[in-house]
């Protein structure tokens, strides 16, 4: 649907419907949605097509009100299914956003399930908090590739961020979130039965906050092999719980800060030599780590890195502390896992 240069714009602080059809499944479906008030002379944009969902910026010229741009989007308590068994190879994606305003697109208690391919692409500014991405990319493996929850690609040099918190992200062939470059925090927010928990293909600073990762069948926090340096990455009060792989798996170079990480279960594939892995300049400045009970090699294989550790507490690693080539380690405990409490399924998403 969209507004002529003649619509009246709407009044400051209300909401004003906007109907969006969408169609999956087989057969289209109307959900309703709800865009931000703009005080500035713009309404924002939104149709649909094979795709789902799509969003956009859009210039409008209103009498009395001159040019405006509108510079946000809300959608509330949205369901999308794709059925992904009836998609086609162009129909798997759920939600897409593409902008280039400095106000966020905003999903709150949405629901965005069964796309072939990802749940959402996202291109510009956006804040998530309570929604549900489950089911997603189960068509992709037909075209031999992953689909994942959201795929990100953010404009470092505008500032683009993306907020995602109290989600959950589960059964996603891929990654909750696949990122090619930009700054993101991940906050109160579980990950579980899935293929990834997060992949980063280029620059990219990753805040993680009380979050679970829970049953990933290959890296719960993976870099894609490349020579370009990923950023920062942060981890505060976060578990992750059976891994196929190593829970970090970086072998491209970042730098790790935070405290407060335990691992359990991981590298159960013995890919690697340890549950946490990082090579070629990686960097670190980490309070407390606790790993314990992996299922092959030590607590760690870091190559050629730099920094401190401030503890480490590990037991039931069967290669013991393992290669800390170039790390300090504060104080090293063999004991029981550290206790954190981060939420669990029945705690996030959508209501």
């Amino acid at each position: 649907m969209r507004s002529s240069p003649g619509d009246t714009p709407p009044p400051a602080g209300r909401y004003h419907d906007l109907l969006a059809a969408v169609r999956g499944a087989g057969r289209d479906s109307v959900h309703r949605v709800h865009p931000q008030p703009d005080n500035r002379g713009g309404w924002p944009v939104a149709h649909a097509d094979q795709h789902g969902v799509r969003a956009r910026e859009q210039l409008h010229r209103f009498p009395g009100h001159g040019l405006g741009r509108h510079g946000g989007l809300t959608f509330r308590n949205l369901q999308i299914d794709g059925n992904w068994r009836n998609q086609s190879a162009p129909n798997g994606f759920g939600v897409e956003i593409r902008g280039t305003g400095i106000d966020p697109i905003t999903f709150e208690g949405c629901r965005i399930s069964n796309w072939g391919t990802n749940g959402g692409n996202l291109n510009t500014n956006a804040v998530i908090r309570s929604c549900d991405f489950i089911g997603n990319g189960h068509g992709a493996a037909r075209y031999d590739r992953l689909g994942h929850g959201l795929n990100v690609t953010l404009d470092a040099s505008n500032d683009e961020t993306l907020l995602v918190e109290n989600c959950l992200f589960r059964n996603n062939t891929g990654a909750a979130i696949d990122s090619q470059q930009g700054e993101i925090t991940f906050r109160n927010t579980v990950v579980e039965e899935s293929g990834f928990g997060f992949k980063h293909h280029k620059d990219t600073h990753l805040t993680v906050e009380n979050c679970r990762f829970r049953n990933i069948s290959s890296r719960p926090w993976y870099m894609i092999p490349g020579r370009q340096r990923l950023g920062t990455v942060r981890c505060i009060d976060t578990v992750f719980e059976n891994a196929g792989w190593p829970a970090f798996d970086f072998p491209s170079p970042a730098d790790f800060r935070g405290d407060n990480i335990l691992i359990i279960g991981a590298n159960q594939n013995n890919e690697r030599d340890g549950s946490f892995y990082a090579r070629a300049g990686g960097n670190f400045d980490l309070g407390r780590l606790s790993i314990h009970d992996s299922a092959h090699g030590a607590a760690l294989e870091l190559l050629d890195c730099s920094g401190r550790i401030e503890e480490l507490v590990h037991s039931g690693n069967p290669g013991g502390v393992g290669v800390t080539e170039g790390v300090e380690i504060g104080t090293v405990t063999r004991g029981d896992p550290i206790s954190l409490d981060p939420p669990v399924a029945e705690d996030v998403g959508a209501r």
